[in-house]
């Protein structure tokens, strides 16, 4: 019985080993070891067939660099783009395109290996079957517009050709700064700011475009609501910010400048303390003779300002008092020491006195001489009946020797008509006696 089965099993198992390799895959032409080609990707561990040896890390394949990067395009220069899996100059800016016939396109491929096929304007989503023509690359309807007119179309901006049959492509509005198509023309986002050159500016408060474009603020004015100010609290004066209640050169307004000596105060030209202004000037109203008391108000040449009041100068007296002109008391014959005190000629005003000429005295209203009057002989009112010789009254014979009125060694000498020195005594030579006193002769 087992030597029966034995039998069987040997003719079973050898049939059903053919059956096996009949029905399996037959190994690729040319690829007896069965990996994959260097040239395709092949996960490792997805398949079988594709499990590497354990010697062999992950990913690498036979005979290769195992530090080679996976894509060979993976950093191809500037300039240069992924063609054919490596890096060459593009034949064309990729996704751009340029006209090849009236109403014919091309567009560069993704990778700018190559320019694609033509394509007829009149099938693109922007014409949609109506006639259209390739202007720079872009399909433009065909429509009557007058030459140099804009309209916008998205955020770009379109001109009509000088034929004035289609309008073209013109300009984009930059939207990363703010731009957008509005009524042809790019204009800023909002309203409240203008375009000046390429960017938007509010020109409220632009001290490069103040007000209007290319309208700059000098320095160090602001632009406050589209005009040029200074800063608060000035103003602007002879191209520079000035504070019109501080400077001397702009006092409460513009070129208004203050006189020398003055300050500027709360915008008025001002003084130093005790100072007055006074015809451009600044003047002491205690002491100044042109401006005694008030501006304007002068004293004369013989006065003087004390105190804001006109006085007499020194050794002058005011007469009549307090109202009429300077005089000297101590010279003037009408105020002679005093006001009102007046000397009758031939007196005159010596020291404040009323003074007769030197050798006179003033006796009963006139100035004589009392070495000779009779009538005022030697003094006032001293009468003689002779003669006044020396201011001596000399009456009859045996009369003094006199010489006061000879030379010296001379003398007056009684008359030999009449033994008396009457009044035609005439000065003769004297002697002496033995004491050497003079005697007549």
């Amino acid at each position: 019985m087992i030597a029966s089965s034995l039998r069987v099993l040997l003719l079973i198992v050898p049939g059903l080993l053919l059956v096996a390799c009949a029905t399996a895959d037959p190994p690729p032409e040319g690829n007896d070891d069965r990996r994959p080609p260097l040239d395709r990707d092949v996960t490792p561990g997805t398949d079988g067939d594709d499990v590497l040896p354990s010697s062999e890390e992950p990913g690498s394949r036979p005979g290769a660099d195992a530090t080679a990067p996976s894509d060979p395009c993976a950093a191809c220069p500037e300039g240069e783009f992924c063609i054919d899996d490596r890096c060459q100059p593009a034949v064309c800016e990729p996704e751009s395109r340029r006209c090849r016939g009236a109403r014919v396109f091309e567009e560069c491929l993704p990778d700018g290996s190559a320019w694609g096929a033509p394509v007829d304007c009149r099938r693109t989503e922007e014409c949609d079957g109506i006639e259209c023509r390739c202007i720079a690359g872009d399909c433009v309807p065909v429509e009557p517009c007058q030459p140099g007119t804009t309209r916008c179309r998205g955020e770009n901006v379109q001109r009509c050709d000088s034929s004035g049959e289609f309008y073209a492509f013109d300009r984009a509005c930059d939207t990363d700064r703010g731009l957008l198509c509005s009524e042809g023309e790019c204009s800023c986002e909002g309203g409240d700011e203008t375009l000046c050159g390429d960017r938007c500016v509010d020109t409220r408060a632009s001290r490069t475009h103040c007000g209007a474009c290319d309208s700059a603020c000098p320095e160090p004015r602001n632009c406050v609501n589209g005009t040029c100010r200074c800063p608060s609290g000035q103003t602007f004066c002879g191209g520079e910010c000035v504070d019109v209640q501080s400077s001397t050169v702009h006092c409460g307004r513009c070129d208004n400048a203050c006189p020398a000596g003055q300050s500027c105060n709360a915008g008025s030209c001002t003084c130093p303390t005790g100072l007055e202004s006074c015809d451009g000037g600044c003047v002491d109203l205690e002491n100044d003779r042109n401006n005694c008391g008030a501006c304007g108000r002068a004293c004369e040449a013989d006065e003087r300002c004390i105190s804001g009041s006109c006085f007499c100068r020194d050794n002058l007296q005011r007469c009549p008092m307090g109202s009429g002109d300077c005089v000297d008391i101590n010279v003037n014959p009408q105020h002679c020491g005093g006001c009102d005190i007046g000397c009758s000629p031939p007196r005159s005003c010596v020291s404040g006195i009323c003074s007769c000429p030197v050798g006179q005295t003033f006796c009963d209203g006139t100035c004589v001489d009392t070495s000779t009057s009779r009538t005022h002989c030697g003094g006032c009112n001293r009468s003689c009946r002779g003669e006044c010789v020396g201011g001596a009254c000399i009456l009859g014979c045996n009369c003094p020797l006199a010489t006061s009125y000879c030379r010296p060694g001379q003398g007056i000498c009684p008359s030999s008509s009449n033994g008396c020195c009457g009044l035609f005594g005439q000065c003769v030579a004297l002697d002496t006696d033995e004491n050497g006193v003079p005697i007549c002769p």
